[in-house]
């Protein structure tokens, strides 16, 4: 095999080697920004989560303090406490 040819296959497997090389790195990219994307929407959900739980939270407190009012002004008249 001339030595010509022997170089001009080399120099095409390097292309192809590069050519693969561009592909798998323009991958990597890819799926790093898709991995930020996904992170980005669980923390999204994670705050709105937080969020409704402490409105539920804040909401179950006020019913518990109202329940309270109540129980302790239903004993008094008018809800005042008499002296005595």
């Amino acid at each position: 095999m001339p030595l010509v040819v022997f170089a001009g296959e080399v120099k095409c497997l390097q292309c192809e080697l590069e050519a693969e090389r561009s592909l798998m790195k323009q991958e990597r990219e890819n799926m790093a920004q898709q991995l930020l994307q996904t992170e980005q929407q669980y923390n999204d959900t994670l705050k709105l989560l937080e969020t409704d739980h402490e409105v539920e939270i804040n909401k179950l407190l006020q019913d518990l303090v109202g329940n309270n009012v109540l129980l302790n002004s239903s004993s008094k008249p008018c809800g005042l406490a008499l002296e005595e």
